[in-house]
């Protein structure tokens, strides 16, 4: 089936990716820093058993789009048995999303974003790493991430992820229904996607095998249940086929 992944929760979903159960972290996570963008209270006492405290909050409005916790420097995100990343994603001291995966003629490609100034949300992209690449940014009043060179994103009230969407060069594929577990991790989520003369609609379920010591996962297995049809056809009838791949991150933090 052809179709962008993400993530994934991705981020994707993270990338990421990117599901009917996630195995819990045995090491605690590290609290967020006092001047994290996005944070909880801290009441945690010491008579107080640990497995009772709050978990940390996020510390900036753009982890907490990807549910990235501690001080994230950067991610790779990497594909079944692939040596090369399918997604990047960097981050500044005050975690501001700054480099990033787009797509041009020539394939992925990683952008750089330049802020104004410390504390500003504006800014503007380096110069392309590739012919025609994409470069878009873009953030709601909130200051939250909206739009990056391949994905979109919609927020609930709760802050957490209606809907986001993936784009390559000339497909994209948008993700709907998404469940998530107690960590924001999402559990499972449907799709509609197109391009080319095609279209396709499925779900994915995601099962999350690996953590790190600040409870990011670091290995995932995704199954996606799916058809592939053309344009002119509809969904309806169609045989749906389940694929199993799996997922790595490398994630590095600010000491």
């Amino acid at each position: 089936m052809k179709r962008t992944i993400i993530l994934g929760s991705i981020l994707l979903a993270g990338s990421a990716i990117l599901t009917t159960s996630c195995k819990k972290q045995e090491k605690g996570e590290e609290k967020a820093d006092s001047t994290a963008v996005v944070s909880q209270k801290e009441e945690a006492k010491e008579d107080i058993p640990a497995e009772a405290e709050e978990e940390p909050g996020y510390a900036s409005l753009d982890l907490q789009t990807f549910n990235l916790r501690g001080k994230v420097k950067d991610v790779k995100e990497y594909y079944n048995d692939e040596k090369q990343p399918a997604r990047v994603l960097g981050f500044d001291q005050q975690g501001r999303l700054t480099t990033m995966t787009s797509f041009s003629f020539e394939g992925p490609v990683t952008v750089q974003y330049v802020y104004k100034n410390a504390t500003s949300f504006e800014g503007d992209f380096k110069e392309n790493e590739g012919p025609y690449a994409r470069t878009e940014l873009r953030r709601d009043k909130q200051n939250r991430l909206i739009a990056v060179p391949t994905s979109e994103f919609e927020y609930a009230p709760d802050g957490k992820l209606k809907e986001y969407s993936l784009s390559g060069w000339e497909d994209g594929t948008t993700y709907t229904k998404l469940t998530f577990d107690e960590k924001g991790n999402i559990l499972t989520e449907e799709y509609k996607g197109e391009g080319e003369g095609s279209e396709w609609v499925g779900d994915n379920k995601y099962e999350y095998t690996a953590f790190d010591e600040k409870g990011n996962w670091t290995r995932c297995k995704v199954s996606d249940t799916g058809c592939f049809y053309d344009m002119s056809e509809s969904a309806d009838g169609k045989e749906r086929e389940t694929n199993v791949s799996t997922r790595r991150r490398v994630i590095t933090y600010y000491e």
